[in-house]
């Protein structure tokens, strides 16, 4: 696994940085000098016709291939998923690619204790309590019963799909992490008439009416930022079809009549 990783290192800086020095190993992944040396003449071999060994470097030969596992999709990827790690995208965030920011907040932490708890539950199937708030209108935190069914990652926010126990027929609802503010393990038993879920996500089909403000050119765009196909349609999960309407449908720009707002004006579902 090290010795992958510190190999596709080897490709991805040589190829957007130029170069690789045993010396870049060496701070990368803790390795003995002679270690990195060898390591950096594996590369070579394993890519031949992108890699060159010099004297005192590895370098990128000219016009030469790009393997996928550097390619610059795959960079785009590494560099918003772990921007930090110089051995997963081998070059050094800030010194050597400025990234301004990726967020819009920056969430306090989840405590442990309650990471610990979900992350658990969630692997062993295990019932537990949890004290929530939604964010409807007047909603008070409040004990339910949950059994976790898997974890869900979106813009940066931890949430776990489970069966509410508190409900008829034990719905499967969707808890985001920093909403819940106590949780603890349960000391009820489950309901015997409970058909467990899987905790996927069910995908939907829609079709995207932009708004006819929008030049020929801007809709072009926007379709390719959207990821919208050739007749207009989009596949969305439930979590995101909440935050695609509220980002591109549902919002409002007072006092500027130089945007064109909203970018969809319907939606259809298929």
């Amino acid at each position: 696994m090290i010795k992958d990783r510190s190999l596709r290192f080897i490709l991805r800086r040589s190829i957007w940085w130029e170069k690789v020095t045993r010396y870049d190993l060496m701070e990368a992944f803790k390795m003995p000098e002679a270690s990195a040396s060898r390591t950096l003449a594996e590369a070579c071999e394993k890519w031949p016709s992108t890699l060159v060994r010099k004297k005192r470097h590895v370098e990128a030969a000219p016009h030469c291939p790009i393997p996928p596992e550097a390619s610059s999709e795959t960079m785009l990827h590494l560099l918003e998923a772990m921007p930090d790690s110089f051995a997963d995208t081998g070059l050094r965030v800030p010194d050597e690619l400025r990234i301004a920011g990726t967020l819009i907040r920056k969430p306090l932490p989840i405590p442990a204790e309650l990471t610990d708890l979900l992350l658990q539950a969630t692997i062993q199937s295990k019932m537990i309590d949890i004290r929530y708030v939604g964010l409807k209108y007047g909603d008070k935190a409040r004990w339910r019963s949950v059994l976790p069914l898997s974890l869900d990652s979106f813009q940066g926010q931890w949430r776990i799909h489970a069966h509410d126990l508190e409900v008829v027929e034990f719905t499967v609802k969707t808890f985001v992490a920093h909403r819940i503010l106590e949780a603890r393990a349960s000391l009820g038993n489950l309901p015997k008439n409970l058909k467990m879920g899987l905790g996927e996500l069910n995908y939907r089909r829609f079709k995207i009416s932009l708004n006819p403000r929008l030049t020929k050119d801007q809709k072009m765009a926007v379709a390719r930022e959207l990821g919208l196909d050739d007749k207009g349609v989009i596949q969305l999960n439930e979590t995101e079809v909440f935050y695609f309407r509220r980002t591109y449908v549902d919002i409002e720009l007072k006092n500027d009549e130089q945007t064109v707002c909203p970018l969809v004006v319907a939606m259809k579902l298929l």
